[in-house]
């Protein structure tokens, strides 16, 4: 829904056509502003539920192998994707994890396993390779990891190097009384395990992702991210999320399985447990600050509580903009066109 604006009659005569027609575009890009998002239940949905997970208003609770996923995708470029995780009755071993994949989707979003796509593609359970972006990967409770895949399987960089690729170019930490081996190299532990813990994805309008875990008033800033040959996320693998982001929308993904997980030095290695075995973790107060791309998902109620549902919207159906955003975007209409005016 655009809003719409009375101009004076000699006007349009008067402006030159493709002036006029930038404001005009001012104004409807206006329709698609940043907005908070409180998914509720209805919003999220399993992709598959092997161990009786659940799903809440903001959040939701795996027991043993499942994955959990929004209907909508989201275009998160100068906002980010918050939530509290708590890993205290996860199992060693155990790969608990939120992440983002951006898959090829329809307007109405993302309808589970028929889309799903990562960044291990072409293979089982992606049958095409697409961006991947894993906000934490947790070993249990152990050692937590956060990773980004944004160079297609099996190619190669200008230098030689394989970059982010299926491997990724990922950062670990230790949690406080991991029970894994620390190195020379390893960041001192400050994220306690045992209770739960708050992570902010923010993404730059240019595309770079950082990463901060709090607790209390201690805060992890997760860097250093870097490729077993040494490369390391540049702007090039920011321009490719830009892209992805603009283009297809992240659509947020959490799941609990075993076969991998971050933290050699970890009891059990890489591969980890041989089955969850009743292994459980939780997420709540999900939050995203951006705009929907596919799909739908409920907004915030700000007059209440910054994490408060209210009714959902459809960006990509219905384009609705919020009154505050209509408004302001109005004035940059209305500040465009005397601009023209004065040119004219």
């Amino acid at each position: 829904q655009f809003q719409v604006v009375t101009l004076p009659l000699f006007l349009p005569a008067m402006l030159p056509a493709m002036l006029l027609r930038t404001c005009l575009l001012a104004a409807a890009t206006g329709a698609v502003a940043m907005e908070m998002y409180c998914p509720e239940a209805s919003d999220l949905q399993f992709d598959y539920n092997d161990g009786g997970g659940i799903l809440l208003d903001q959040g939701w609770e795996i027991t043993d192998g499942a994955r959990v996923s929004t209907k909508a995708s989201f275009n998160l470029l100068g906002g980010y994707v918050e939530f509290v995780m708590d890993v205290s009755k996860s199992h060693p071993g155990v790969n608990t994890n939120v992440y983002s994949s951006f898959p090829n989707l329809t307007n109405e979003g993302y309808r589970g396993t028929d889309d799903y796509c990562d960044g291990q593609g072409p293979s089982e359970p992606s049958p095409y390779w697409c961006l991947e972006q894993d906000y934490i990967e947790t070993n249990g409770p152990m050692l937590l990891a956060s990773t980004w895949h944004t160079v297609e399987r099996g190619s190669t960089r200008d230098d030689g190097m394989f970059g982010c690729d299926h491997h990724g170019c990922g950062a670990e930490h230790h949690f406080l009384s991991s029970g894994c081996t620390p190195t020379n190299s390893t960041p001192e532990p400050v994220i306690d395990s045992s209770h739960p813990f708050k992570l902010r994805a923010a993404f730059s309008e240019s595309g770079e992702m950082t990463i901060l875990i709090s607790q209390g008033a201690v805060s992890l800033e997760v860097t250093e991210f870097s490729h077993w040959d040494g490369s390391k996320p540049g702007s090039d693998d920011h321009e490719v999320v830009k892209r992805y982001m603009e283009e297809q929308g992240a659509v947020i993904l959490s799941s609990q399985w075993t076969g991998w997980v971050p933290g050699n030095e970890c009891p059990l290695g890489s591969s980890g447990a041989a089955s969850t075995n009743g292994s459980h973790f939780a997420i709540y107060d999900l939050t995203l600050h951006g705009s929907v791309l596919r799909g739908s998902a409920t907004k915030c109620d700000l007059t209440k509580d910054e994490t408060s549902p209210t009714s959902p919207t459809t960006t990509t159906d219905e384009m609705s903009a919020s009154p505050s955003s209509s408004a302001a975007w109005s004035i940059l209409l209305a500040s465009c066109l005397q601009s023209v005016m004065a040119l004219a």
